[in-house]
């Protein structure tokens, strides 16, 4: 029995790891808001990104079985590039954690136990959080599956529910993009799925490599299936207007559906999707250091036990005490790390067209920097938001920099 348990964690790491940013409250209230904007015309919409992602699936993969990410970069794309991905999963675990911890809190409180203070469920989160971390790494492997396994069954209830539930609503029409940043919108669907690259096997190493032949490929598409099928339910069931209109469009969702249950359905989703997500990116951030400090990229002292969990709760502790999570520019700093993330996306599959031209690296290329360009130009505070894409962009570039120029000295 414990052997078949241990090889259904090692089979699922992967795809928890995958899901975890991907079914975070952040990414569902993105959805949420984006078929309210969209009505069915967002499900075309849904689908086309979901085709792009399927191709930088299939890239990853590659890395994964052949040389590694790391190794990737510095070969097709040089040392300048080969701290970007890293550094914004780094930043990404500061800012997207603190804002969706403290979304959980405000959750906790406001779905079930009004006198138990918001910042106090956030801290307990991250408490539990890091005495996970604090321990051996398995832990944290199995905990991303249950955390993972939790919310998806959570949104298939939901989901079925809506499904057995004539619709409330009269069928939307096919609604007109408000502005052409809405085409690329569902790209943010899909940012983490790269973590399911550094799927682990037990004891800390790196899983068999057949192992992940079409792994984050089935993941996309499983993940694809609930966002439309929870898109559907949510036009069905939803005045679009309301799910504009809120930043907590599943909760409204939810409620729609199966009134207070429904609430208290959609609040274990959002507790569990919050710890399935900051758990995957600590665990990510841990991987990563471990991964760059062998190749001499990082002070080996990095992947002593507890050095970068200790350090990544810190910061998203002083974020809370500094009142951040509280604040509007959170949302922007989040949005522009994940375009970043996706600027890393594209970037991975021009290094493929360095070594041979491809038509689907080179539209998933060409569409997903379009996008971020796009993206990055628009909304209300699109002047702060290119400002804090170039912060997160110059911080993850600027190691690489320091690195070729000491190379570069060493060389000459």
């Amino acid at each position: 029995m414990g052997t078949k348990a241990n090889t259904f964690f090692t089979k699922a790491i992967p795809i928890a790891w995958a899901m975890g940013i991907m079914l975070s409250p952040d990414t569902l209230a993105l959805l949420g808001n984006f078929v309210g904007k969209t009505g069915w015309t967002g499900l075309c919409l849904i689908l086309g990104s979901m085709v792009i992602f399927f191709i930088h699936a299939a890239n990853y993969q590659i890395l994964n079985q052949k040389i590694g990410e790391t190794d990737f970069l510095m070969s097709r794309l040089g040392q300048l590039v080969v701290y970007l991905p890293g550094s914004t999963r780094g930043f990404a675990a500061i800012f997207l954690s603190t804002g969706i911890l403290v979304s959980s809190g405000f959750v906790f409180n406001e779905v079930f136990f009004h006198w138990f203070p918001n910042f106090g469920f956030a801290i307990l989160l991250l408490g539990i959080l890091l005495g996970i971390h604090l321990t051996d790494i398995s832990i944290g492997f199995k905990a991303q599956v249950i955390f993972v396994a939790l919310t998806v069954a959570g949104l298939l209830i939901l989901i079925l529910t809506g499904i057995f539930t004539p619709g409330t609503q009269a069928v939307p029409p096919w609604l007109l993009i408000p502005d052409r940043s809405i085409l690329f919108f569902g790209l943010f669907l899909w940012v983490g799925f790269d973590l399911g690259t550094f799927a682990l096997d037990q004891n800390g190493g790196r899983s068999g490599k057949k192992k992940m032949t079409g792994t984050l490929v089935w993941t996309i598409g499983g993940t694809g299936v609930l966002f439309l099928l929870w898109a559907m339910v949510s036009i069905q069931h939803v005045p679009l207007v309301k799910l504009v209109s809120t930043s907590l469009p599943h909760l409204k969702t939810a409620r729609y559906l199966l009134g207070d249950t429904g609430r208290w359905i959609m609040g274990g989703i959002i507790i569990f999707g919050t710890l399935g997500a900051v758990n995957g990116l600590f665990l990510a951030c841990r991987v990563n250091a471990d991964e760059m400090t062998g190749h001499g990229l990082l002070p080996q002292w990095i992947k002593k036990q507890g050095v970068v969990p200790i350090f990544l709760a810190l910061a998203i502790g002083l974020m809370m005490a500094k009142g951040m999570a509280g604040s509007d520019k959170l949302e922007i700093w989040i949005r522009a790390i994940f375009l970043v993330w996706l600027f890393s996306y594209g970037l991975i599959s021009l290094g493929f067209l360095t070594r041979q031209v491809s038509l689907a690296n080179l539209t998933a290329s060409i569409i997903t920097l379009t996008g971020v360009c796009f993206l990055l130009l628009s909304g209300e505070d699109r002047s702060l938001q290119l400002i804090c894409f170039c912060l997160t962009l110059g911080a993850g570039l600027l190691p690489g920099l320091v690195f070729t120029w000491k190379s570069s000295r060493q060389k000459g």
